[in-house]
């Protein structure tokens, strides 16, 4: 009987291994053609800056493989907003919320059009730590996230009309 059980779970695992011949990772960007000729960042530009920079990244590595390339304009705006978020009963804050608004929107040079205006709107809290050195470094680590998650949402919307 246990060797039935092995048999028809090892012919489950090859067929499930199997299933997974087209496979295609959510991240492929590798199809993504296109060069960044202009760009404007408004807003908080610490942040938009950081989000161009892995935007003209991936544009250089993957767009340089090809010649056709697109011209395109990136508009990106970008709002933090840091408000208190829990507070105790002497009013000092515990926990504060950070939203990060942001809006890109991508024109076509070439044909001038507007090709993708998307808004990506995060969220998160943060506990305040003892040291305000240490909550520093917490708010910079999420802020850090935030603009990763908003890239990769980016990323996954662009692939998903693919340039």
């Amino acid at each position: 009987m246990k060797k039935i059980i092995h048999i028809l779970l090892l012919i489950m695992l090859i067929a499930s291994v199997g299933s997974c011949a087209g496979y295609k990772p959510v991240f492929q960007s590798s199809n993504l053609n296109f060069k960044i000729s202009k760009y404007k960042i408004t807003g908080d530009k610490s942040i938009g800056n950081q989000i161009y920079y892995k935007l003209n990244s991936l544009s250089k590595s993957f767009g340089s493989k090809s010649k056709n390339k697109d011209n395109y304009s990136f508009i990106i705006n970008v709002i933090k907003d840091k408000k208190a978020d829990v507070k105790n009963s002497a009013g000092e804050v515990l926990y504060y919320k950070i939203n990060l608004i942001t809006n890109i929107v991508i024109n076509n040079l070439d044909v001038n059009e507007e090709i993708f205006n998307e808004h990506f709107n995060l969220s998160s809290s943060f506990k305040v730590e003892e040291q305000y050195s240490e909550t520093i470094t917490v708010e910079n680590k999420l802020i850090g996230d935030l603009i990763n998650k908003t890239y990769e949402d980016f990323i996954i919307k662009l692939s998903a009309r693919i340039i």
